[in-house]
């Protein structure tokens, strides 16, 4: 009885092995080519891998990563992302040559990541916005003004 024990109790041991071989992810194993040589093959087809995680993300500046692992193994897959497009923004004016009332200005089109310049173009006058009394809310331009000369008063042109 004890030996029949110990004799299951091997072969238990070696078909545990041997599962392990065939089923281990990524494992070589030498396989005879016919010729007399052999070859080393994958046990298991493929690893079997679990969702793709950005790990960085790219910019229009730096590729990103991402990486995903065996659910069977716990083998780390790691993949390049491509850097992303230039992200442009609105046309927004150059500091300090916004334009006025009745002068033109200019203004640049910027990348948010990092800044690139798509260009630059002029920017057209505002011309005035006039409030409910007819002066302009940003120059304060009246062109009702009138200038007292004593006891008459004259329009200024």
């Amino acid at each position: 009885m004890l030996k029949r024990i110990g004799k299951m109790f091997l072969l238990t041991i070696l078909l545990v092995l041997c599962l392990s071989v065939l089923f281990a992810c990524g494992d070589e194993v030498e396989t005879p080519t016919g010729d007399g040589d052999s070859e080393p093959v994958n046990a298991h087809t493929q690893h079997t891998y679990g969702d793709w995680e950005v790990t960085k993300t790219p910019t229009c500046s730096e590729n990103g990563e991402r990486t995903r692992t065996c659910t069977v193994c716990g083998k780390v897959d790691t993949e390049t992302m491509s850097r992303a497009s230039h992200t442009y923004g609105e046309w927004e004016y150059v500091e300090g040559q916004e334009p006025t009332c009745t002068e033109r200005g200019r203004q640049v089109k910027k990348c948010t990541v990092c800044g690139d310049v798509w260009g630059y173009e002029t920017a057209p006058a505002l011309g005035h916005d006039y409030d409910e009394e007819g002066v302009c809310t940003r120059c304060e331009y009246d062109p009702l003004e009138y200038e007292d000369f004593g006891e008459t008063k004259c329009r200024i042109v």
